[in-house]
């Protein structure tokens, strides 16, 4: 039922066909490896370029490799190694690809470094690794014309491709695996998703096996235009952001592509260290601010506000206000929240709107994620904090059943 319901809305959507491929499953890699990273070192012969070369790829990589274990807030406080001091962590190098001449190395290397010995590093100078990792992302990227139309074709379109194809993105903190599309995705579909039509995103989505985020590039003048736009680990994510066009567009392809990816890595680990979550440095949100939707990813709550310190009431004895020594009543603890796993029933995209807008309305209810959605119904968890006999009451202030079922509890709007 719930595939032909697919099908008759994206019948409606375009009669054009989309294949998608996103080619062997990659196995996510180790944290402590860092990949692609491109080194293109002169010397006086090839042997004295090589060796120079494996140097600075060591140092390009443990660089990354801290950035990635140690939250961001922590940056400014990375050491600076020496030579030697890099090359005693170093376990292992690979070689993807290289050229080299009498006194030119050129290659792209992979380099692995020892788990405990960054562990026992980092740690001397005082800094925390936080080594979560979430689940892996989809991520597609499209370059488009100024009309908004998808190329497959072109330099853009092959620009963009190679750019992302040169990010390291198995071994982050939030990996993706990259899609690579064939056949035909065209302008009206895409205009559809973009615009948060969530059947044809979630269609799409199917498509490639998982939460996906459609990395969209645009040439406008001298710069080049991304908008990152679906879902990643953390929730929905629409922003844009502007690279400028320095060096060539393969150049300029590949810093947006690392640019982007680093925005997803930052958004992870701010929601791990409850910090705001991150964006692209100089990008802009393209939703009003409420957000189009949340393809199960954490709702993000407001930081939590001080509570005053509890004051027993003054009692007037007449000549002023004074207090006898008498205990006074601390106020009751609240209970603890209760975890919650429910299935909203609806009817339709319209119901789904509004069901989710009443849910936010419900007192008590904390943390709510959408796990999964359907044109029927979405299957939720959150906290409350209360009583199950409150939360009925709140729930049916705010037009919804609440009943017990096979495994979780149903909530029907009425």
């Amino acid at each position: 039922m719930r595939s032909c319901f697919h099908f008759l809305c994206l019948a409606i959507l375009t009669l054009a066909p989309l294949a998608l491929s996103t080619g062997p499953a990659q196995a996510v890699g180790s944290l402590y490896e860092v990949d692609k990273i491109d080194v293109d070192v002169t010397a006086a012969n090839a042997v004295a370029a090589q060796k120079k070369a494996m140097a600075e790829a060591q140092a390009k990589g443990v660089d990354i490799l801290f950035r990635r274990l140690v939250p961001p807030q922590a940056h400014d406080r990375l050491p600076k190694l020496s030579a030697a001091e890099v090359e005693a962590l170093v376990t292992g190098v690979s070689i993807g690809k290289e050229r080299y001449s009498t006194t030119r190395y050129i290659a792209s290397l992979g380099i692995s470094y020892s788990e405990p010995g960054v562990q026992q590093l980092l740690a001397s100078y005082g800094l925390t690794i936080d080594d979560s990792r979430a689940a892996e992302i989809k991520l597609l990227p499209i370059a488009v014309d100024q009309s908004g139309a998808p190329q497959q074709e072109g330099e853009l379109a092959k620009a963009w491709i190679e750019g992302w194809e040169s990010v390291d993105l198995q071994h982050a903190v939030a990996p993706a695996d990259l899609v690579k599309r064939q056949g035909v995705l065209d302008q009206q579909r895409l205009s559809e998703i973009l615009n948060g039509n969530i059947d044809a995103y979630e269609f799409l989505q199917n498509e490639v096996g998982g939460p996906l985020v459609i990395a969209i590039a645009e040439q406008k003048g001298g710069s080049l235009s991304m908008r990152l736009f679906g879902a990643d680990a953390v929730s929905e994510i629409d922003v844009v952001q502007d690279v400028p066009v320095q060096g060539g567009l393969d150049a300029a392809a590949a810093a947006a592509a690392e640019q982007g990816f680093a925005a997803l890595q930052d958004r992870w680990k701010s929601m791990q260290t409850s910090a705001p979550t991150a964006m692209p440095e100089g990008s802009q949100p393209q939703n009003g601010g409420g957000g189009w939707f949340n393809f199960g990813g954490r709702q993000q709550q407001p930081a939590p506000q001080p509570q005053p310190e509890y004051q027993p009431e003054p009692r007037n004895n007449g000549g002023g206000w004074f207090n006898f020594g008498r205990q006074e009543q601390a106020p009751p603890p609240e209970p603890p929240a209760e975890y919650i796993v429910a299935r909203v029933e609806f009817q339709g995209l319209m119901g789904w709107q509004e069901a989710r807008d009443r849910l936010a309305n419900v007192p008590g209810i904390q943390r709510l994620e959408v796990n999964s959605l359907s044109p029927q119904g979405a299957s939720i968890t959150f906290d409350y904090a209360g009583s199950l006999n409150r939360l009925q009451q709140d729930l049916a202030q705010n037009g919804f059943s609440f009943e017990p079922g096979q495994g979780e509890y149903v909530l029907r709007a009425y």
